[in-house]
């Protein structure tokens, strides 16, 4: 009674799910053997075994319905083998490196899921939460959903001795829809398959572009030829397929309703020949299928785009993209240019994003009559196909017909006829993209022609291109008899060497490059013949110079340049000339000197006995970083006094004594070197002329600094020049000023009394 009960609870149970819910159930506890299907994987190093020797199976008619089989990431796996190295579990997940049931869904991204083992009477007798595992680097659960493809701890489904065990899985979809289903564990029995199964999978409808052949394993089979046919006899396509390989994908398009061709698959051994069955007979099975009818069209027809498109395009202004936003893309082109986009969003595979030349990558366009071989620009859109190509101003309405020359679609893969994209030498073009129904949104690329015409003659452009692993500035690359080498950055010519290596760092400095990502490019130049030019990375880091609130980034390991409103820049005690260059590692902080010496306007009375004469009186002045200092004696290796008379000053200019002055010390200029400071005033001091013959000579002074640098230079700072006297001059004034005068002792006011009285026309 109990039995029936639960018999008939159970039936109502399972209808109520079908009339009141989403829930798609499937169970199979009952099912017979033959109406099951193995859980395994398309790659056939993998048997489908756990680690217990048993394998799982399910109802055949969850098989494309809940199952996405065939699939690689299907049935149990054994930790270490292949499906490791597939990306499907993270290194860092508890379920990686051990075995798993892995059953990829078809019923969307997975939220969470429960296994129940069941007992004879289908009745659940224990339930095993598997918790949730939101993505592949997880740390908890015991379970893995990444996408469609879900990976449970084996350990789950022990059957321990017995012969089988029946699991029911419920999983819920992260759009909240409920499926569940039945797993049948059994110990391992293998049974020798010697038939095919061939069957078409994708293709039976007009509309459908690709063709998919699914065939079953065949024990010793290490390849399979597969051979296409036309109904004359006359062949298709024919093709190795590798063992890991149970689908054929192809496009065969015909003009004619109704055209068909006879797909035939041979198991082959390693060698090539062809295996057998026990029977004797060649393993080998034959389909004829429908090929794929494509009306006929006017080869890439095109129509003026919507006010929608219109409107939704005027978004993307090319011309006002910021550089730094412009991604590049594979190139060059035939004719050297390079193109960069502005989005690469919901691209796929970036192998096919940009130029190319050969005809490779020809990812589905093997059967388009001008596209299979043409030079292309291209890409990979996401979600559905696109159905249209707008290209500039034109939508192409009929994207993916074969004898298009313009653009191409195939499957997911873009194509656009190189020749409408690629710019003219020094010409830069902009063109808008937008690939239609895909998930790929509409985006701009910017086409940079070469900056001369590609030259027939040209050497071939240098290999092994490498950045020193010390120093982030210095390339090398491979030797080739040439003349020299051309040096670009940013594909601007910026050197040339003779050998095979450049250091930039110099031309980055100079030139102020800020911290970023930047092109390294060389090219060989022989016989007046330049080839292409070869790229490499080019990272560029800065650090700071302050001087003052001033903060200068500047290239790491270049050289800063000192600005020259300064007398130096002093860093722990040395001094810097200003415009010379300073190696930069690391942050570094400069504090700005400035040096001044001041001659006096006038001039006054050396009271010497022996050696009267006419002084000029000099002030020195120093500040660092805005204040004053008197530690300056460390940044000055002499100072002193020039004199001579004002004729000669307004006939050869102020006095100097660098090599190159026009005057001579000790013939017409008097140079006075500083013993001293002036009663110990620091930067004090006076210089005078003695022995002077004619007390109405008019003389004139200036002082200089010598001021010594960390790189062992000197330079000379040198003063305006004083006014114009005579030792009469001063000598009158100061007995004018008879407070002064009569202040001064006998033999003073007898050195004054001389110069002021005196007059001769003997020259000195």
């Amino acid at each position: 009674m109990k039995r029936n009960l639960k018999k008939f609870i159970s039936m109502l149970l399972v209808l109520t799910m079908i009339f009141t819910s989403i829930t798609v159930s499937n169970t199979t506890a009952k099912a017979a053997d033959e109406e099951l299907v193995q859980l395994t994987s398309s790659k056939t190093s993998l048997s489908g075994q756990s680690t217990k020797g048993t394998v799982a199976w399910v109802s055949s008619d969850t098989i494309g319905t809940l199952i996405n089989k065939p699939h690689e990431f299907c049935g149990f796996l054994i930790a270490g083998t292949d499906h490791d190295g597939w990306g499907r579990i993270g290194t860092t997940h508890p379920l990686y490196k051990k075995g798993v049931l892995a059953i990829p869904s078809k019923w969307g991204d997975t939220a969470s899921m429960s296994v129940s083992k069941m007992d004879e009477e289908d009745t659940s007798i224990n339930l095993v939460d598997t918790g949730v595992s939101a993505n592949i680097k997880d740390e908890t659960g015991n379970a893995m959903f990444g996408g469609d493809c879900i990976a449970i701890d084996e350990s789950i489904f022990d059957i321990g001795d017995s012969e089988q065990g029946t699991f029911k899985i419920k999983a819920t979809s992260v759009a909240g829809n409920e499926v569940s289903f039945s797993v049948i564990v059994k110990k391992y029995e293998h049974i020798a398959n010697y038939t095919l199964n061939l069957h078409q999978t994708e293709g039976q409808n007009a509309g459908q572009a690709n063709f998919r052949f699914d065939w079953d394993k065949i024990d010793d089979a290490a390849k399979y030829k597969l051979t296409s046919l036309n109904a004359d006899g006359t062949e298709v396509h024919s093709e190795i397929i590798s063992t890991n390989l149970f689908e054929y994908y192809s496009a065969i398009t015909t003009e004619t309703v109704g055209e068909t061709y006879t797909v035939t698959v041979t198991a082959l051994d390693s060698d090539g020949n062809v295996l057998k069955n026990p029977q004797g007979e060649d393993i080998k099975e034959s389909i004829t299928v429908n090929k794929r009818y494509v009306a006929p069209s006017t080869p890439d027809n095109t129509q003026d785009l919507s006010e929608e498109d219109n409107e939704k395009l005027s978004a993307i202004v090319p011309e006002e993209i910021s550089e730094d936003k412009w991604i590049e893309l594979k190139g060059p082109s035939k004719n050297g240019s390079k193109v960069y986009a502005s989005s690469v969003d919901n691209m796929g595979n970036d192998g096919l994003r940009g130029f190319h030349n050969d005809g490779t990558p020809d990812w589905n366009r093997g059967n388009a009559v001008n596209f299979k071989t043409m030079a292309v620009f291209g890409f990979v859109t996401t979600g559905t196909n696109a159905t249209s190509l707008i290209f500039d101003d034109k939508e192409y309405i009929n994207p993916n017909y074969y004898t298009n020359e313009k653009v191409f679609i195939g499957s997911d893969c873009v194509y656009i006829n190189q020749e409408l994209v690629e710019a003219g030498v020094g010409e830069t073009k902009y063109h808008i993209i937008w690939a239609k129904g895909s998930n790929v949104a509409p985006f701009a690329i910017k086409v940079v022609g070469p900056s001369k015409a590609i030259d027939p003659d040209a050497p071939a452009k240098p290999v092994g291109l490498v950045v020193s692993e010390t120093n982030p500035y210095y390339y090398s690359w491979g030797a080739v008899e040439c003349d020299y080498y051309n040096i670009y950055v940013n594909n601007k010519l910026v050197g040339e060497s003779t050998n095979a290596n450049y250091d930039v760092v110099n031309y980055l400095s100079d030139n102020n490059f800020a911290a970023g990502a930047y092109k390294f490019g060389v090219s060989v130049v022989k016989d007046g013949h330049e080839s292409e030019i070869t790229e490499a990375d080019l990272i560029v880091t800065t650090v700071n110079v302050t001087i003052g609130e001033k903060v200068t980034p500047a290239v790491k390991g270049g050289t800063f340049t000192f600005p020259t409103d300064a007398t130096g820049y002093d860093l722990d005690g040395d001094l810097y000339a200003p415009g010379s260059k300073y190696t930069v590692t690391k942050d570094v902080t400069f504090e700005a000197v400035d040096i001044k010496a001041t001659m006096a306007t006038g001039a006054g009375i050396r009271f010497s006995t022996e050696n009267p004469g006419l002084r000029f009186h000099t002030t020195i002045t120093a500040t660092k970083a805005g204040t004053a200092i008197n530690d300056f004696e460390k940044y000055i290796s002499e100072e002193g006094t020039l004199i001579t008379t004002s004729e000669l000053n307004t006939e050869k200019g102020n006095p100097t004594i660098e090599s190159d002055s026009v005057y001579t010390v000790g013939k017409d200029l008097i140079q006075i070197k500083n013993s001293g400071w002036y009663k110990e005033q620091t930067g004090v001091y006076y210089g005078s002329v003695v022995g002077i013959k004619n007390y109405t000579t008019n003389f004139i002074a200036r002082s200089y600094v010598a001021v010594k640098y960390a790189d062992g230079t000197v330079k000379n700072i040198y003063s305006d020049m004083s006014g114009v006297r005579t030792v009469q001059q001063v000598a009158q004034a100061i007995k004018k000023d008879t407070k002064y005068y009569e202040s001064l002792s006998v033999a003073n006011k007898e050195i004054v009394d001389a110069f002021a009285g005196t007059e001769t026309s003997i020259e000195q």
